[in-house]
């Protein structure tokens, strides 16, 4: 669905945030990588049968992508004057097994659930109204 708006929009984005991002999106691999007992490169060539060069591509791509993603969704999200009230939050919190105390007081937790509560609204805006 977000493929067709992204591929449609023109976007000013900071290379150094991508390569952040998409850093962290590889470290979330290296402890794939563990569970396996594998260095990242050994993990890339054996496990996901693919070269380190194309891993990293994949990576960066991925991570330019949901940069995008979350920029989508946030402007449409603001455009349609939605807000989060806090029985979503609660409700999003049980969904995805966090404390609403111990999310509401960590930053990264607390954006995560904002950002999923925002994605389900907006998903089901287009789901409901666009055809």
């Amino acid at each position: 669905m977000f493929e067709e708006v992204i591929a449609n929009s023109v976007f000013s984005l900071d290379e150094y945030e991508i390569a952040q991002y998409s850093t962290y999106l590889i470290s979330e691999q290296e402890k794939y990588a563990s569970v396996y007992e594998l260095d990242l490169n050994s993990y890339i060539t054996q496990m996901l049968n693919m070269t380190v060069e194309e891993f990293y591509e994949k990576y960066y791509d991925y991570g330019e992508y949901e940069i995008k993603k979350f920029l989508i969704v946030g402007a449409i999200f603001n455009d349609l004057n939605y807000i989060i009230d806090d029985e979503e939050y609660l409700i999003a919190c049980e969904k995805m097994q966090y404390n609403y105390t111990d999310a509401k007081n960590d930053n990264y937790i607390d954006a995560l659930i904002n950002y999923h509560i925002m994605e389900e609204k907006v998903i089901d805006f287009f789901l409901n109204n666009v055809r």
